[in-house]
Formats: C-alpha cells, sequence, structure tokens
C-alpha cells in the first residue's frame, strides 16, 4: 500500500454509496504483487521493488466504516439544524431513538453481571468432582494468605 492509496481510501470512506452499507463494508485499495522481477504489460513496466508500479484492486472488506458513518450522522445534525421548524420532527424522532437505546442499554448493563454468572456456573457444571475440589482448594487457599504489605 502507498501513501497516496492510503489517502484516497480515506476521502473514498468519508462518503460511503450507501449508508446501510457503510455499517458492514469499508471501501480499501490492495496491491498485487507482481512476482520475482520486473514485467512488462502493455509497453509499461512492473518493477518488483517499486510499489507505485504495481497493479492495484479495489474491493469491500468486511468491516464498519466508522468514518463514514460519523460524516454521515454530522451531515444530517448540520442539515436537521439549518432545515428550522421543518426538521423539528425529524429531531424529535432521534431525541426519541437516543432515549430507547439509553433505556436498553440500562438494562443490559444491569442485567451484565446475571449473564456473567451463569456463564461461571455453566463452566463450574463442566468440572469433574477431582477439578472442582481442587478448585476449591485453590480458591479457598489464596483467600486465607494475608494481603500484601502497603507500598512505602
Amino acid at each position: 500500500m502507498t501513501t497516496p492509496d492510503t489517502l484516497m481510501d480515506l476521502v473514498r470512506n468519508c462518503f460511503p454509496p450507501n449508508i446501510v452499507q457503510a455499517t458492514m463494508q469499508q471501501y480499501r485499495t490492495t496491491l498485487i504483487y507482481p512476482g520475482p522481477g520486473n514485467k512488462e504489460m502493455d509497453g509499461y513496466t512492473i518493477k518488483e521493488d517499486d510499489k507505485s508500479t504495481w497493479m492495484f484492486k479495489s474491493e469491500w472488506s468486511s468491516s464498519t466504516n466508522i468514518l463514514g458513518l460519523v460524516v454521515f450522522s454530522i451531515v444530517t445534525g448540520v442539515a436537521i439544524a439549518s432545515a428550522g421548524e421543518e426538521g423539528i420532527p425529524l429531531l424529535r424522532f432521534f431525541q426519541s431513538v437516543s432515549a430507547v437505546m439509553m433505556k436498553v442499554t440500562t438494562w443490559i448493563i444491569y442485567l451484565a453481571p446475571v449473564g456473567v454468572l451463569f456463564l461461571i456456573a455453566g463452566q463450574v457444571t463442566e468440572l469433574t468432582r477431582v477439578e472442582l475440589i481442587t478448585m476449591l482448594l485453590l480458591t479457598s487457599l489464596l483467600w486465607s494468605l494475608p494481603p500484601l504489605p502497603p507500598r512505602s
């Protein structure tokens, strides 16, 4: 990858062709290694040690295009703000979506310890009797050790 290719990919990812596609794919330019030695193709020399002469291909990789989503969000926010009275219904819609998502996030935060409890319980139930007794002995031994002295 050359620096101009990386910068052009950055600019291309700022403006995705489809906002739904931006949530799942990211644009990427990939260089095609020509193989050892210099090659001649259509009157053009492809040099092994000069990446600017290599062929390239464009592809969509399976990763979220965060930059495109951020640019889309900023442009949408500016458009809603500049629409004045006509943009208020859309603004209220996004405020409602934000409130609902905060409520769902709060529920997930409250339920996460229960999920961790069941994950640990599932692992403990798969242990044999010897493994379980060993684990209990090591845990009780660890808890019976005195605390470390404070640093001076």
